[in-house]
């Protein structure tokens, strides 16, 4: 920031623009040339250290059958962050769009020599709420699943403004505003160790702007057309978004705020389902770490699977592990994948997530109701006599 502003001090460099040349390729020199409006960058003495706050509240319950779920509320609030603010743009009013940026056009408030002017200010603001649910549930020894939902509201104000004297008009939603997001993972152990693993993933596509292409505010920057009631002389209708108007006349800016005009990130990307499958297995080489191999001074410590974490070096009669675990040279992992990724509509999306939820419910709710029924089938019953 502090080496940007002093390289485009408005002194150090110098730009020149010529449109539609047609000296090529006979370069004229520098002193034929009117230099353009130079490109200030300045630092906002009241500059300070942006800061964020969280807060959050959730409850978590312990369910039969290895089964976790949990909901958390969070509140993100951040003030005080970076942005870069055109100074020189013409003061409200005194700027006509339909005329080109000149010295006679719009009051500038350094001057119009005095070129753009952006300054590294500390302004924004930003403000997310996240509605969380997750569950993390072990079926048995072989199969677990896991899967969380996010319900996500964010706002805040743009890196740069639209209109530099009214910052209101840009506070809308936010890069991060994606509304639904859902994730589902599981672990399945198959015959003779082959292990799979899907991966479901569905998101909310990212909110983007409309802009217009034209400066209306003399500082150098696009702007966001006005709604329309219809269509009509200038009006841009698409039946997925609504109508646009594009003639937006001289007063546009000064009216800016008080029109009907196009609120910031106001059209949403699709969403996206990705489904991922993992099949795989382990095989393991070397010296098999246990008992046997225990004997022989081969592996020190015991543990899971059958021994503990020591190589297959001279361990020197260490402790072994129990029998039949795995190998003490190395593992080799075989590898199978496969991956889809598809657009989906915005209300696809929180509809896959709700069945997609319901079905991790409803899947549970038959194992724990078939896991009660073989408990009961198995409990000892107890005779009682008179």
């Amino acid at each position: 920031m502090f080496e940007q502003a002093a390289l485009n001090n408005g002194h150090s460099q110098v730009q020149y623009t010529v449109y539609n040349p047609t000296f090529y390729p006979n370069i004229p020199a520098l002193s034929t040339l009117t230099p353009g409006q130079n490109l200030t960058q300045v630092v906002d003495p009241k500059l300070r250290a942006e800061y964020s706050l969280q807060s959050a509240i959730g409850v978590e319950r312990q369910l039969p059958h290895n089964t976790v779920v949990s909901m958390t509320y969070t509140d993100n609030r951040s003030n005080h962050m970076p942005q870069t603010v055109p100074i020189n743009t013409p003061l409200p009013g005194t700027f006509n769009p339909l005329q080109p940026l000149s010295a006679t056009n719009g009051l500038f408030p350094y001057g119009y020599n005095a070129g753009h002017i952006n300054e590294y200010e500390s302004g924004g603001v930003f403000r997310q709420r996240i509605l969380m649910a997750t569950f993390n549930t072990r079926f048995s020894r072989r199969v677990s699943l896991f899967g969380n939902y996010s319900l996500t509201y964010a706002h805040d104000l743009p890196g740069s403004p639209t209109d530099p004297y009214d910052f209101a008009v840009d506070y809308g939603r936010s890069n991060f505003d994606q509304r639904h997001n859902f994730q589902l993972t599981g672990s399945v152990i198959g015959p003779v160790g082959i292990r799979l693993a899907p991966f479901i993933s569905l998101r909310s596509g990212s909110p983007y702007d409309v802009l217009l292409g034209e400066d209306l505010f003399g500082d150098n920057g696009n702007a966001r057309p006005f709604l329309a009631s219809g269509p009509g002389s200038n009006i841009i209708c698409q039946s997925a978004y609504g109508c646009f108007n594009t003639n937006l006349g001289a007063s546009a800016a000064q009216n800016y705020a008080t029109s009907n005009a196009v609120p910031r990130n106001y059209l949403t990307q699709p969403g996206v389902v990705s489904v991922n499958m993992r099949l795989y297995r382990v095989f393991g080489f070397g010296p098999r770490r246990g008992a046997n191999a225990a004997t022989a001074g081969g592996d020190m410590g015991g543990g899971g699977f059958g021994g503990g974490p020591g190589g297959g070096g001279p361990g020197g009669g260490g402790p072994g592990g129990g029998g039949g675990g795995m190998r003490g040279g190395g593992e080799v992992e075989a590898v199978v994948c496969a991956a889809a990724v598809a657009p989906v509509a915005e209300e696809a999306v929180a509809a896959a997530a709700v069945v997609v939820a319901v079905a991790a419910v409803c899947a549970w709710a038959v194992a724990a109701v078939v896991g009660a029924a073989a408990w009961a089938a198995a409990k000892p019953q107890t005779a009682v006599s008179t």
